[in-house]
């Protein structure tokens, strides 16, 4: 009969466009990674949300008749910068990504989270941690591999995690099979 893994150790892959939740369900030599579950952002390109020009908006000054102005620097209106509305739903759809990992860890779903993501995304998500989820984070990692197989991100964890955990784990090497003692 094969052990169980000591601790829950659950893998998130995200970017602002897509995110993937797996399950080790292996060892941490040998990871067994299983979706949980994935989500994908439907986010047009700017353009194609975006239906006016920019704004545009009266300088200081201008109109004023001079008063507490140079009448130079006051030459009539400028525009305004267009919100990129396809970056505020990438940074919006990291927030619920990580509002779902705080209830997660809230009621104790995993043990252990190794979060993988660009810097930008790790960035804006930190932000909005909750302090047991700060607790929960074993590892995290600036890389885009949202849309690498399953395999692969199993050859990666446990490089990862190689590296970052020192103590001994439950292993699959150290079970009798048979013909072993």
């Amino acid at each position: 009969m094969r052990p169980m893994p000591d601790r829950k150790l659950w893998v998130v892959a995200f970017d602002g466009g897509k995110a993937l939740f797996l399950e080790n369900q292996g060892f941490y030599d040998a990871p067994d990674l299983k979706v949980v579950s994935s989500f994908d952002n439907d986010n047009p390109p700017d353009r194609e949300q975006t239906t006016d020009a920019p704004g545009r908006m009266q300088d200081a000054g201008s109109g004023s008749k001079g008063k507490g102005v140079d009448a130079q620097a006051a030459h009539g209106r400028s525009s305004v910068e267009q919100t990129d509305r396809h970056e505020l739903e990438k940074e919006r759809f990291v927030g619920r990504m990580i509002e779902r990992l705080n209830e997660e860890a809230r009621v104790d779903t995993f043990d252990q989270l190794i979060l993988l993501a660009p810097s930008t995304a790790l960035g804006e998500g930190r932000e909005h941690y909750s302090h047991k989820l700060k607790d929960k984070v074993l590892l995290e990692e600036d890389v885009d591999v949202v849309n690498e197989p399953v395999d692969k991100l199993e050859k990666r964890i446990k490089a990862l995690l190689a590296d970052a955990i020192d103590e001994p784990r439950p292993s699959h090497s150290e079970l009798s099979g048979p013909g072993q003692g």
